[in-house]
């Protein structure tokens, strides 16, 4: 298909161009379908995002921005997975809690709760190695961290 429209809840939640809609999705349900990670917020200072629980997103702003209700994306396998907060140069660093872990091929894909909002959990693809080296499994707190160029920040439709 040329051009793709995503319904959610019943409503038209965005619709484009095939290709726009999956590398950069502004709607949950898109963002699922298209295997990428979203959080919603609103246009902060510096092209940051900032979500509705004071969570601050670093990242690469579209052309487009000019305030207002925003989203940032980033592909699961961006994000790096630590028993212990970490120090060091990611901007973007959340603690969550483990829903679930998924086995896909040689990698892991750990699903976080839900986000304060009801927006699905924030996902991370690791190795197989790693998953068991942390010793993770659901319920425990654990954090994510994605280095700032690859969270891209879109104005929300």
């Amino acid at each position: 298909a040329d051009r793709v429209v995503v319904l959610e809840a019943g409503r038209v939640a965005e619709s484009g161009p095939t290709a726009t809609v999956l590398t950069a999705p502004r709607s949950s349900f898109g963002a699922q379908f298209a295997g990428i990670n979203l959080v919603n917020g609103r246009l902060g200072e510096n092209s940051t995002l900032v979500t509705g629980w004071q969570q601050v997103w670093h990242g690469t702003p579209d052309g487009g921005l000019h305030g207002g209700g925003a989203v940032a994306t980033f592909h699961p396998s961006a994000v790096a997975v630590y028993r212990d907060e970490p120090h060091g140069s990611p901007r973007n660093t959340v603690e969550v809690v483990i829903a679930e872990l998924d086995g896909r091929g040689p990698a892991i894909r750990v699903r976080a709760e839900r986000q304060p909002d009801g927006s699905p959990g924030l996902a991370a693809d690791i190795t197989a190695e790693s998953a068991t080296d942390l010793r993770l499994g659901p319920g425990q707190r654990v954090f994510f961290t994605v280095k700032s160029q690859e969270v891209s920040i879109h104005p929300a439709r």
